[in-house]
């Protein structure tokens, strides 16, 4: 297993992260009033967008959602780095950031062979399971029609409360990262 080094800053844009630089990432306008001191647990790419139909999954390659459900459309999520798919660690958390008002978490996730649904994912640890689906571009392979599926949980969260989102767990050589989106309390 590859050693992994804690990344962390205000805030991490597609390119990485901004050091010094005179004018704020263009991302950063997107969850600045939403979160503070983002972490990864990656050396890879990771950056905020806004989640619509045709917004890139993932920082390295070239899926896209092809369905966004109205709930979250316009909602910044986090595009991970699928070569972070099988990473996995007994440390606490692998992205973590703190909630600057009221928000509602949301992993959008695939739905088979990863461990992130049995481990921290799970309606013991308070996510609930949503009752609507995205479609993706990601191609279904063909004993596993469901890839292109990317099934969500999410949770509520206080203002000034730590989010930690646990590590992917591939179970085989083909899986794919989670993602995350945000959504302000009502």
């Amino acid at each position: 297993m590859a050693r992994l080094i804690l990344v962390t800053c205000a805030l991490v844009v597609l390119t990485g992260c901004s050091r010094g630089s005179a004018s704020p990432p263009p991302s950063q306008a997107l969850v600045k009033p939403l979160i503070r001191d983002f972490k990864v647990a990656s050396t890879n790419r990771y950056g905020w967008t806004s989640l619509q139909t045709g917004t890139a999954m993932f920082s390295d390659r070239n899926f896209s959602y092809v369905s966004v459900p109205a709930e979250l459309q316009g909602q910044p999520v986090l595009q991970t780095s699928n070569n972070d798919n099988a990473e996995e660690s007994p440390e606490e958390s692998f992205i973590s950031f703190v909630t600057r008002v009221p928000l509602r978490v949301y992993v959008i996730h695939a739905g088979l062979n990863v461990r992130l649904t049995s481990t921290w994912l799970t309606e013991r640890q308070g996510w609930r399971r949503e009752p609507f689906a995205f479609s993706t571009t990601l191609t279904p392979m063909s004993i596993v029609a469901a890839r292109a599926t990317r099934y969500v949980r999410s949770r509520a969260y206080r203002a000034g409360e730590r989010v930690q989102l646990g590590y992917n767990g591939c179970e085989v050589d083909n899986c794919d990262m989670y993602t995350v989106a945000l959504v302000p309390a009502r």
